[in-house]
């Protein structure tokens, strides 16, 4: 059941669009998945339908404000909104109002909270702007950055509950700046049990305050980038994978044994052995890095990853240490006896847009 308001709207476009300014409404149906209108003149009879998909459009286009049109797109909103005239009496405007903003906060919080954010917070050129961002400061720095951010965001927490929950802009800020860090290294999930952690779901989620978050997270994204181009944060550099070409030139340049002598095969047999020597240490290596990934940030103890990887302790330890030499895992926080004790956390790479 629709309100009078959306109505009448609708009874007035349908006379604007077909002339039938001096014809006379001898039907109005108001269904739960559609609206009738029949309309008859001396020389006419009109009878017009309306399915559910095409009065959300009506809503979105005629009844929701500029600011709620700016942080959800119509097809977003059309297909929750048809699902609610299925089952809700939206009688009057405020209800109108009610289920809209309910809506748009729904939809807004799966784009920050949701599974994949990454791909439904931000657009393509969005992610390419990361991944400039990524590369020009490095996935290791921007790890120790996060930190930081996670700590300012602890202390805007503090300084928010102070006011009553009254001021928040210092808080949409700080949880903007995790983001755009997060978003960079696939640190996202950590930011949102961050959050999930400080602050009540009532109080986080208004729609308001999202939809400034996202805002938010945009305009520092351009920002950074904008930064970056004029020279800002210092000389821009990016480092670049070696070509296949570039592979081939290097190969060539190696002196090859004649075929079938002795040294050629004894060159192919200890090629192959240092070849299953490397792959078994790299599964060992990806063994021990998804486990302190999974775990993260994570308290080394040696028998404990030993018990989650069948590796034995010293080895583990050795592979740590050459992650972090390589700087796929880092140390955010120093133990009494090296590594022993300490706490780690890994580094992703950058991601490659196509």
């Amino acid at each position: 059941m629709l309100g009078n308001n959306v109505v009448d709207y609708m009874i007035n476009s349908c006379k604007g669009a077909y002339n039938l300014e001096n014809a006379k409404l001898i039907k109005k149906n108001v269904e739960d998945k559609k609206v009738q209108f029949v309309f008859k003149r001396s020389d006419l009879k009109l009878n017009i339908e309306f399915a559910n998909d095409k009065i959300s459009g009506i809503i979105y286009n005629n009844f929701l404000t500029d600011s709620q049109r700016e942080n959800v797109t119509e097809s977003e909103y059309c297909t929750r909104l048809n699902e609610m005239l299925e089952i809700t009496d939206i009688d009057d405007m405020n209800k109108l109002d009610e289920i809209s903003r309910n809506i748009i906060k729904k939809i807004n919080s799966e784009k920050l909270f949701g599974e994949n954010p990454k791909e439904l917070l931000l657009n393509r050129e969005d992610r390419e702007k990361l991944v400039k961002i990524k590369r020009f400061f490095g996935a290791e720095l921007q790890l120790l950055k996060l930190y930081e951010e996670i700590e300012e965001l602890q202390e805007a927490h503090k300084n928010w509950r102070k006011s009553f929950y009254k001021d928040n802009s210092n808080m949409i800020e700080e949880i903007a700046d995790c983001f755009v860090i997060a978003l960079q290294i696939n640190k996202v999930k950590m930011i949102k049990n961050v959050i999930k952690g400080l602050i009540d779901n009532t109080k986080i989620f208004k729609t308001e305050m999202i939809e400034k978050i996202i805002r938010m997270i945009k305009f520092k994204i351009n920002r950074t980038v904008e930064r970056i181009e004029k020279g800002q944060y210092g000389t821009y550099k990016i480092g670049y994978k070696t070509t296949k070409a570039t592979q081939k030139g290097v190969s060539e340049e190696k002196n090859e044994q004649p075929i079938n002598s002795p040294a050629k095969s004894f060159s192919v047999a200890e090629s192959k052995k240092q070849s299953r020597e490397k792959k078994e240490k790299a599964k060992k290596e990806n063994k021990v890095f998804e486990f302190l990934k999974k775990n993260e940030p994570y308290y080394y103890r040696s028998k404990e990853v030993q018990s989650g990887t069948k590796i034995h302790p010293t080895e583990c330890t050795e592979i740590v240490r050459e992650l972090i030499d390589r700087g796929k895992i880092t140390i955010i926080k120093k133990g009494k006896d090296g590594i022993y004790g300490a706490t780690l956390a890994t580094v992703q790479e950058a991601e490659v847009v196509e």
